[in-house]
């Protein structure tokens, strides 16, 4: 079994290669900026509540 950690870093591996796809295919042309404070926000947020299930798992 892989830590949250690792779980959070692969599932934030496979949001970015779903937006390239998305990308590649077209189907949208979103504001660049937005879309950087977009994935910050999704990865700060997964980390910290990873390292938090983490803490709350070891317990």
């Amino acid at each position: 079994m892989s830590s949250p950690t690792v779980n959070v870093v692969w599932a934030l591996f496979n949001l970015v290669v779903g937006y390239l796809l998305f990308r590649v295919g077209e189907v949208s042309s979103g504001d660049p900026l937005a879309l950087v404070f977009f994935f910050v926000g999704i990865a700060v947020i997964s980390l910290f509540s990873s390292v938090n299930f983490a803490q709350k798992h070891a317990s």
